[in-house]
C-alpha cells in the first residue's frame, strides 16, 4: 500500500541496482527541461519558448563508513563505478510497496569525502542521468 500523506524524508533513499547507498543523510533530485527559443517577428516582442532536451541529476550526502553490509552500496562501490567510468542503474524513492520511484541509468560525476575536526567523516556524490528517466511503482 503506498505511503499516505506527506512522506517522511527519512524514507527516501538512493538505490544502485537493488541495494541502497549506505548512511545517506540527504538526497536531492533535479529534473530539467532545456528551453528552445521560438521567438520570431510574429511573437510581437515577446520571447517564445518550448521545452527541449530533458535531463536529470541526483546528489547524495551521507556519513562515511568503510564497513557497509553486503546489501548496501558503500564508498568502495561508488569509487569502483566512478573510477571505472561505469553507468549504474539508479532508483530514487522509498522502498514502500506502491510508492513511486524515479529510475534511470546514470554515471557518477563527482565523489567527495570531507572530514572536519572531531566530526563525522562525510561523503558526497553526484550522478547525471544518461538516456530516458522513468517513473516506476514499487512492487
Amino acid at each position: 500500500m503506498p505511503t499516505n500523506g506527506i512522506i517522511n524524508a527519512s524514507l527516501i533513499q538512493v538505490r544502485i541496482g537493488s541495494e541502497a547507498v549506505a548512511e545517506c543523510t540527504n538526497v536531492d533530485i533535479n529534473l530539467t527541461a532545456a528551453e528552445v527559443d521560438q521567438t520570431s517577428k510574429s511573437s510581437a516582442g515577446w520571447k517564445a519558448r518550448r521545452p527541449g532536451l530533458l535531463s536529470g541529476t541526483v546528489s547524495i550526502q551521507g556519513n562515511l563508513r568503510f564497513d557497509t553490509g553486503s546489501s548496501e552500496q558503500g564508498i568502495a562501490d561508488l569509487w569502483a563505478a566512478f573510477n571505472g567510468r561505469s553507468t549504474v542503474a539508479l532508483k530514487v524513492g522509498t522502498s514502500v510497496s506502491g510508492d513511486k520511484t524515479v529510475d534511470g541509468t546514470a554515471h557518477i560525476t563527482s565523489l567527495n569525502i570531507s572530514s572536519g575536526t572531531e566530526d563525522n567523516a562525510t561523503i558526497e556524490a553526484s550522478f547525471k542521468f544518461t538516456g530516458a528517466i522513468t517513473q516506476a511503482t514499487n512492487a
